[in-house]
């Protein structure tokens, strides 16, 4: 009888012990998997900024508003911490040109809102080397199948950046492809010719002329002239001598032959106006001396000659007409045609020795010409090159230039 309760009270203690032992297992069995749990909810510490993703919308406060509505709860389910920003205003640096010390995250979205007609986006990777740019049409505004297309943009976007996927391009080409083409250089310029200066324009021409003397009586014969002209432009002056022989010429009155000859050496000013390159148009002015010889024989018996005289006249010589220049270098074939009128003061009168009879009374006024042909030395052309210069922007102008719209 005592055997049998001392064995029934060695069972019931037998029994509480396991029960104990049992509840204090599963105690510690659901405290460790709480750890685990726990543990696999909450990312290590160390890695948590570098998991943030930066999105930036700029617009009309609206537009950020309702599009951010749209986007956390696509963006989030990533499982990534998301700093939102909104501003007005986006330029094209805070893009391309990253900060000295950006903070830590593996993806930045730009979602620029700007324009009433398309989206843009910009996506950039951690290390801000390769840009994702989108350009998004809005055809009926900023509405629901627009914002799920940004929404799939950005989310596939930053997805491939946290599985360590490459994006876009390299920021470097980028920039060099929102640069304009670089302006042409300006056209050669056409050399300007250098200010007008007055230079030497040396001349010798012989020639022939003649000279009206009387009714049916002309003086003619060889001229040489001497020339140095100063020309600017399309205008010259200058001096000129000449010389003259006049070849001995008859003249027959009612009583008496004369034979007459002669020369002379007149100086002149010269003017030329010069229209056309190888055409100019010379006029002269001046004076001299002329030297008349006659000798007189009678015609008849009855008939007394004069003495042979040498007669000193004055001459003012007034003259006019074209010369042309052939030759393409500075030596220049001369050719000048002139016509003109010489004016004598001094009146002569050739009469008979014995009754005075007039044989010949030469013009005061007398109409004349010459031809010559001669050298001339035309004037060295001077030519400096116009200015023209071209600067190329700056890199960073061009990316301020080209900020996204």
């Amino acid at each position: 009888m005592s055997r049998a309760r001392r064995g029934s009270a060695n069972d019931a203690t037998t029994r509480r012990t396991l029960r104990r032992a049992a509840l204090i297992c599963g105690l510690l069995a659901a405290l460790a998997a709480n750890r685990r749990s726990a543990a696999a909810a909450a990312p290590p510490a160390a890695s948590a900024s570098a998991q943030d993703v930066e999105i930036h919308v700029v617009g009309a406060p609206d537009d950020r508003a309702w599009l951010l509505a749209h986007l956390r709860g696509m963006v989030e389910q990533l499982g990534v911490a998301v700093r939102y920003d909104e501003r007005d205003e986006l330029s094209a640096l805070a893009v391309l040109d990253p900060p000295p010390q950006p903070a830590a995250a593996r993806a930045r979205v730009w979602i620029d809102l700007q324009s009433h007609a398309h989206a843009k986006l910009y996506v950039v990777d951690a290390a801000w080397e390769r840009v994702l740019v989108r350009r998004l049409a809005l055809g009926d505004g900023l509405d629901e199948v627009a914002a799920a297309e940004i929404g799939t943009i950005v989310e596939s976007s930053v997805r491939a950046l946290l599985e360590g996927g490459a994006i876009g391009v390299a920021r470097e080409q980028l920039i060099a492809e929102l640069a304009p083409a670089p302006a042409p250089p300006p056209p050669p310029t056409a050399p300007i010719a250098a200010p007008p200066r007055w230079a030497p324009q040396p001349s010798i021409a012989v020639g022939y002329a003649a000279t009206g003397w009387a009714h049916g009586l002309a003086q003619h014969g060889p001229l040489l002239q001497l020339e140095l002209a100063a020309r600017r432009g399309r205008v010259a002056w200058g001096g000129r001598i000449e010389g003259r022989v006049t070849i001995p010429v008859r003249a027959l009155g009612e009583a008496l032959t004369l034979r007459m000859g002669g020369g002379g050496a007149r100086a002149a000013a010269t003017f030329a106006w010069q229209p056309r390159a190888r055409v100019a148009l010379e006029s002269s002015a001046g004076g001299g001396a002329e030297i008349v010889g006659v000798h007189a024989q009678a015609r008849s018996a009855s008939a007394q000659a004069f003495a042979a005289q040498r007669n000193t006249l004055g001459v003012l010589a007034l003259a006019l007409g074209p010369a042309l220049t052939l030759g393409r270098g500075r030596d220049q074939l001369l050719v000048r045609l002139l016509v003109g009128v010489d004016v004598v003061p001094q009146r002569l009168r050739y009469v008979t020795a014995d009754t005075g009879a007039l044989q010949l009374a030469p013009w005061i006024v007398r109409p004349g010409g010459a031809i010559a042909i001669g050298w001339r030395r035309a004037p060295a052309r001077g030519a400096r090159p116009g200015p023209g210069a071209a600067t190329a922007p700056s890199v960073a102008g061009l990316a301020r230039a080209h900020a996204p719209s």
